[in-house]
């Protein structure tokens, strides 16, 4: 949820407007106080793990398991790259952006010495 709230900060400092998506309703999620946002999230997760939807993995992780290079450049780097340039503060967004770099660097010089 930091996340999401970090990106809602980006998204406000260029007048963007959040919108509540089918299966993940954004704006009203950064729009309650942050522990009952936490709630619906893990409410939701309770869900899914009642339901047997207990594989779903995000696609960053896919592809991190698979070897292969992730969308973080694009979607996460970009986010990153948006927030400096605007003077927005990402903290958290920008750390997760650097593990997903070094973790790809990693596997790309692990994949050139085979």
């Amino acid at each position: 949820m930091e996340l999401a709230h970090e990106v809602a900060g980006v998204a406000a400092r260029l007048d963007i407007p959040l919108v509540d998506c089918q299966g993940f309703p954004i704006k009203t999620l950064c729009s309650q106080p942050f522990d009952a946002a936490v709630e619906s999230i893990t409410a939701r997760g309770r869900t899914m793990q009642e339901r047997g939807m207990t594989q779903v993995k995000i696609s960053t992780l896919q592809d991190l398991e698979r070897g292969k290079r992730t969308e973080a450049e694009h979607v996460i780097g970009y986010v990153v790259d948006l927030a400096a340039t605007h003077g927005a503060d990402v903290p958290k967004l920008a750390l997760l952006y650097r593990i997903i770099q070094g973790v790809e660097a990693g596997q790309l010089a692990s994949a050139r010495a085979r």
